[in-house]
């Protein structure tokens, strides 16, 4: 998204995506995490979702992602 000044002159902002997270942001993100179905929501969101997520968020939510599939495929394969 670009931003333009009363003049008409596009602002460059900072992006958000590469700040670092705060310990309440970190709180937060487990919170939401220890929520079923939702959980898997927002992984993928984080994940893909792209925009401005967090770099961290992104990096974060994929390695749950691939433990959560290779952990899948381990218990189905104990189970049957």
């Amino acid at each position: 998204m670009k931003y333009f000044d009363e003049h008409g002159n596009q602002i460059i902002r900072e992006s958000r995506r590469n700040e670092t997270l705060t310990v309440g942001a970190w709180v937060g993100t487990l919170l939401v995490l220890g929520i079923p179905i939702v959980n898997i929501i927002m992984l993928l969101v984080w994940s893909f979702g792209g925009g401005e997520t967090n770099v961290t968020h992104t990096n974060y939510s994929r390695a749950c992602l691939v433990v959560l599939f290779f952990v899948s495929i381990l218990l189905l394969l104990l189970l049957y």
